[in-house]
């Protein structure tokens, strides 16, 4: 499960930590959550967007044991950085059967991703109100890569706060939102 942009943190914040929870204790999923803070050192957003990949990949690369399948999670920058992964090779070498993108950026727009994840289960999930990054721009790549786009409806109107000050439907923490990514991922690793 990869982060979003959480300098403070890491990913020691609510979504992550809720998904670890339900895929390790809930679904007996092993989970790797790894912390991508190091790549915010680096000035250039590209360099920093880069090693974030080849922090996933080095996690997949030292598995042991070798896992049967694999599911990559990512949130915001997380679900950009996951689907970057997601390379043929990559894909048949970990195997990855799936990736489950949550309010994420855009991977085509910003590091020119020409290419769709190799993998058996795309979601690609967002809100309407996200006010971090554009709906639109996740829902019309979602129709290009031919993946399941779900967009998330919550009750909280547009420009909640979570207990932090964050936007509430970036951060997907709204407890009628949590639900139903919960029960997206549970089908996702159900049926991996």
């Amino acid at each position: 499960i990869a982060h979003g942009w959480s300098p403070h943190v890491g990913p020691h914040y609510a979504l992550i930590r809720t998904l670890e929870w339900l895929t390790a204790k809930q679904l007996g999923w092993k989970t790797v959550v790894p912390d991508l803070r190091p790549s915010y050192e680096y000035e250039s957003s590209v360099r920093a967007r880069g090693f974030r990949v080849s922090m996933i990949l080095e996690e997949l690369l030292c598995l042991e044991p070798k896992p049967s399948k694999v599911v990559l999670i990512g949130h915001s920058q997380g679900g950009a950085a996951s689907a970057l992964c997601c390379r043929p090779r990559v894909v048949r070498a970990a195997n990855i059967v799936g990736l489950v993108m949550l309010g994420s950026e855009d991977p085509s727009g910003l590091d020119e991703m020409d290419w769709r994840p190799s993998v058996s289960r795309l979601e690609v999930v967002h809100s309407r109100f996200d006010a971090v990054l554009p709906f639109d721009g996740m829902k019309n790549l979602a129709a290009e890569w031919r993946a399941s786009f779900v967009e998330v409806c919550s009750s909280v109107p547009a420009g909640g706060r979570d207990a932090w000050g964050f936007d509430i439907h970036h951060e997907l923490l709204a407890p009628d939102v949590l639900k139903q990514i919960w029960m997206l991922v549970s089908d996702v690793l159900k049926n991996a």
